[in-house]
């Protein structure tokens, strides 16, 4: 039970640093256009990355919670790759 405290607290830190940044470098690729040329493409694809990453990290909590259906770290991990071979194989 003592590594599985470690878990939760090591996810919640890890919570804590990904999902502000991840917030923040959305910010910056909004505010980018504005004092440099982006591409389009490359924009786009790095807001919906950035933005399946930051739901991805918000979604997951500590099973301790008893939320009753939460995600798991690998969830966490695979929901990018999941979700991309959806939408390019549609």
């Amino acid at each position: 039970r003592v590594g599985a405290m470690t878990a939760d607290r090591d996810m919640v830190t890890c919570e804590a640093i990904a999902a502000p940044f991840t917030h923040l470098a959305l910010f910056a690729l909004a505010l980018a256009p504005l004092f440099v040329v982006v591409d389009a493409n490359a924009n786009i694809a790095c807001v919906a990355a950035l933005t399946v990453i930051a739901g991805a990290y918000r979604s997951v909590r500590p099973a301790s919670e008893g939320s009753g259906e939460v995600m798991t770290r690998d969830d966490a991990a695979r929901f990018p790759i999941i979700g991309s071979c959806v939408l390019f194989g549609a």
